[in-house]
């Protein structure tokens, strides 16, 4: 998500594209002044409710902060090149089967069960092709630094430099 300063008084922390802080049922406290980033805690009572937050990859996966720290990276640089050459290449379809599972997970945690066959579709499909075929930047472990979030269950990629803490992969043609 992009956040932009903004003014306005019904934007507490102060940043366009943030929680709808009218409608929300977490009450978000914010800072006295603009913060590059924050942090809060919520307990929530699951008694009654069915969180669908039970995940294969979450429930199976292994502490990574463990793991050599070289040995991940190449790991973790590997599957995002993987990615972004099937993007390049016009292998929507073996992108597609690569992230099935992680479509379904998304689905199931995000509620989004309405819209199940829109991760397999020709729209998502085309639109995947249309942007991304020949139009990939290369990926240089340089402009790169590994990260380990979700108490080491999950390794990403981020951009140090240009597209700073965005998206690993990037279009040529991108608006920024």
């Amino acid at each position: 998500m992009h956040n932009k300063r903004s003014n306005k008084a019904d934007r507490p922390l102060g940043y366009e594209g943030e929680i709808d802080y009218v409608y929300s049922e977490l009450t978000v406290m914010p800072p006295p002044e603009p913060v590059p980033f924050g942090e809060q805690t919520f307990e929530l009572e699951t008694n009654d409710l069915d969180l669908p937050y039970g995940l294969e990859g979450w429930r199976n996966s292994q502490d990574l902060r463990l793991m050599d720290r070289e040995d991940l990276k190449k790991e973790v640089f590997g599957f995002f090149k993987e990615i972004k050459d099937k993007f390049h290449y016009g292998n929507i379809v073996g992108y597609l089967k690569m992230n099935k599972n992680k479509d379904a997970e998304i689905r199931i945690c995000t509620y989004d069960e309405h819209n199940i066959d829109w991760y397999s579709s020709s729209e998502r499909k085309n639109e995947l092709l249309n942007d991304c075929q020949g139009n990939m930047w290369p990926i240089n472990p340089k402009n790169y630094v590994m990260k380990i979030y979700a108490n080491g269950k999950l390794a990403t990629i981020e951009r140090v430099e240009k597209f700073k803490c965005e998206c690993l992969i990037v279009e040529t043609d991108t608006d920024y």
